[in-house]
């Protein structure tokens, strides 16, 4: 969820500007609404918002030092102006003027590149977890099958609620698309970097971890289903 701290000195526009920020998309929800340097100040000593959206006349009356304490705070700042003083091209960088015509548009972009940033920080979490465990029991990361099997995981991880062994067929094509190889080779590869790892780790551990007292013959579908278990209990 992408928070949003608003600070305007109008009272007159104040509680239109709070509902149109609250009822403009199921992305975001309003933080806190306050009208004061020192009360931006006191809440991103302490904690850090998405998007802060700020009258121009409160916005000047900040010092450079004042600024410089807070911004890491901040992805995003959006000045709201009479006219716009400043183009941003695309909201590439962080301060944002903008006319109070276009702030609702502007505001619904920089919602959904929050937005798409934070899902992009989930993602790379998930996946580096997976790496983690795969790492554990003995996968050399450097193979292309112990990458296209951690794409592999995060697929049934991101569209499954449980692992059942009859998808996993269903994902090799969706991660040859983002390598560029067929359904084939992404599990020939698979299988090759799981023969080997279950070659060269020890028997005992490999027991240990995916809690069986044999090893199966084929070890692909019991290594997905335990680094599943581990993210989920995660």
């Amino acid at each position: 969820m992408v928070e949003i701290l608003l600070s305007q000195e109008n009272k007159g526009n104040h509680i239109e500007l709070i509902n149109n920020i609250n009822s403009l998309n199921d992305k975001s929800k309003l933080y806190k609404s306050v009208n004061s340097k020192e009360e931006i100040i006191n809440i991103l000593s302490n904690r850090s918002i998405d998007i802060l959206v700020i009258e121009y006349d409160i916005f000047k009356t900040f010092n450079i030092l004042e600024f410089a304490g807070i911004d890491k705070a901040i992805k995003y700042i959006i000045i709201l102006n009479k006219k716009t003083v400043k183009n941003s091209e695309k909201y590439k960088e962080k301060y944002i003027f903008v006319t109070k015509e276009l702030f609702l548009k502007t505001l619904e972009d920089v919602i959904s590149l929050c937005d798409n940033e934070k899902i992009y920080t989930e993602e790379t979490l998930i996946k580096n977890k997976i790496r983690y465990e795969l790492k554990y029991i003995g996968y050399n990361m450097g193979y292309i099958g112990s990458k296209l099997l951690v794409e592999c995981i995060y697929c049934f991880y991101k569209d499954y609620d449980t692992f059942d062994e009859k998808y996993i067929k269903d994902t090799y094509p969706i991660v040859g698309k983002i390598y560029h190889k067929s359904a084939n080779t992404v599990k020939g590869s698979i299988r090759r970097a799981t023969t080997i790892m279950f070659a060269e780790t020890d028997e005992n551990k490999l027991k240990e971890y995916f809690g069986t007292c044999t090893l199966p013959k084929t070890g692909v579908k019991i290594v997905i289903e335990s680094v599943l278990n581990k993210l989920y209990k995660n």
